[in-house]
C-alpha cells in the first residue's frame, strides 16, 4: 500500500513533486503575494512550508489564498495583474507538472495558448507561414489570407445555414454548418 494511503491521505501527491515545483518557482522569481511572503522568506523554512503544503494538498484541505492586485500601465489604460502567494505558486506549478503529461497529448496541434513552449504569438506566426505557403502554391488565386497580417480576410466569411459565419474553403463554395441538421 502506498505510504500516503497508510497515513489517511485522500490524494497521492509525491513530496518530490512539490520539491521540483518549488525549484521552478524559485527560478522564475517574482514578487510576494497578498500574504507578503517573498520567495526568500518562504525558503527560510522551506522544509516546514513544503510539508504543510503537501499535507494540505494530499488531505484535500488545500485552498489557495487571496491574490495581490497590481495595476500596470497599458496602452489605453491599465491592466490589473493578480500576484499569487509563493505557496500557491508552488501548488499551481505542482498541479501543472502532474497534469501536463496526460493532458498535453489531447490538445490539437494548432492549440497554442497556455501550453509549454507555445504562445499565441506562435499561432500568428504559423498562420502567416501557412498563408505564404498557400499563396506560393496558387499564385494569383486571390487568396483571402494576407501573410503580412496573419488573419483571414473577413470578406471570406459567409453566413452559414444557421446564420453563423463560416469560412469559405479554397474554391469559394460555402461550408456546410455541422449543426444545420440538429
Amino acid at each position: 500500500m502506498h505510504e500516503s494511503k497508510l497515513m489517511g491521505k485522500s490524494h497521492v501527491i509525491p513530496k518530490q513533486l512539490l520539491w521540483d515545483a518549488w525549484l521552478k518557482v524559485k527560478d522564475n522569481g517574482g514578487a510576494a503575494g497578498a500574504d507578503g511572503v517573498s520567495i526568500e522568506q518562504f525558503g527560510e523554512d522551506l522544509k516546514g512550508n513544503l510539508y504543510r503544503l503537501w499535507n494540505r494538498m494530499s488531505s484535500g484541505s488545500y485552498f489557495p489564498g487571496p491574490v495581490r492586485a497590481v495595476e500596470i500601465p497599458k496602452k489605453g489604460g491599465i491592466r490589473v495583474l493578480g500576484i499569487p502567494n509563493v505557496v500557491d505558486r508552488v501548488a499551481q506549478t505542482a498541479a501543472a507538472m502532474a497534469l501536463e503529461p496526460s493532458v498535453e497529448p489531447v490538445f490539437h496541434e494548432d492549440s497554442y495558448a497556455y501550453r509549454p513552449g507555445r504562445a499565441p504569438v506562435d499561432a500568428v506566426g504559423e498562420r502567416r507561414s501557412r498563408a505564404a505557403a498557400r499563396k506560393a502554391r496558387s499564385p494569383g488565386s486571390g487568396s483571402t489570407v494576407s501573410p503580412s497580417d496573419g488573419y483571414r480576410n473577413p470578406a471570406s466569411f459567409t453566413p452559414g445555414p444557421t446564420g453563423d459565419l463560416t469560412p469559405e474553403p479554397e474554391g469559394g463554395a460555402q461550408c456546410v454548418d455541422a449543426h444545420a441538421g440538429i
